[in-house]
């Protein structure tokens, strides 16, 4: 099946335009020229990636973790008595950086950019279903990407001064729900490489400890890798 059209028709009697021309072949033009992707091969036309040279492709993968989409619909749910799916991660209070479940794996590559994505749903407990709601004092957490035991700093989402910070260095102190992205382009050198997603649970700018109810979880997410060359 036909999967490359003209952008523009060109039509009998009129005059030809240079730019409707280009952008006609120019899907045509890019696979003369080797630019190739997964419409161009059959299905296991490569089983053995030693038979293919090291840039002819780019190599992905990806992890994921789905939490029931009813997660948060009534109270019952956020209740610390209520059940939390197993597929939710549940954050260490402990200022550590722990690996977040499911977003972790060894990769092997030769001397390439690797360029790790990693997008996640964030909440917390509420404060009104805490045994004393005003204790509260959770603050922000932090999040980064980890590459054989070294987290990349670039990547760790928050601040760097809690003096200035009433969520410490964190982010998300307001026991909001929000949305994390987090990504890094960086080269590594041939051989296994161990990628994580890490989190840790900072202190507000007072130092406070939460309690064992108060802390944060991570819904929904994924983990990409993509080996650049």
């Amino acid at each position: 099946m036909a999967w490359r059209f003209p952008k523009w028709r060109e039509l009998e009697g009129y005059p030809v335009d240079v730019d409707s021309l280009n952008e006609s072949i120019e899907a045509y033009l890019e696979e003369t020229d080797g630019l190739l992707n997964e419409h161009n091969w059959t299905y296991q036309a490569v089983t053995v990636l030693s038979n293919v040279a090291p840039d002819a492709i780019t190599q992905m993968r990806s992890l994921s973790v789905p939490v029931p989409s009813n997660l948060g619909q009534g109270s019952p749910s956020w209740d610390i008595t209520g059940p939390i799916p197993i597929a939710v991660f549940i954050a260490s209070t402990n200022m550590d950086w722990f690996v977040i479940s499911g977003l972790s794996t060894t990769v092997t590559t030769g001397s390439v950019n690797l360029w790790v994505m990693a997008s996640f749903q964030q909440t917390g407990t509420q404060p009104m279903f805490l045994p004393k709601p005003e204790e509260s004092v959770r603050s922000g957490s932090q999040y980064g990407i980890r590459i054989d035991g070294y987290v990349i700093w670039e990547t760790v989402v928050g601040g760097a001064d809690r003096a200035n910070d009433t969520n410490g260095e964190g982010f998300g102190g307001n026991q909001a729900s929000l949305p994390v992205v987090i990504d890094a382009v960086l080269p590594v050198t041939e051989g296994q490489h161990l990628v994580e997603i890490v989190e840790r649970t900072v202190r507000n700018n007072a130092f406070y400890t939460p309690n064992e109810y108060d802390y944060w979880l991570v819904l929904n997410r994924e983990l990409i890798i993509v080996e650049l060359y």
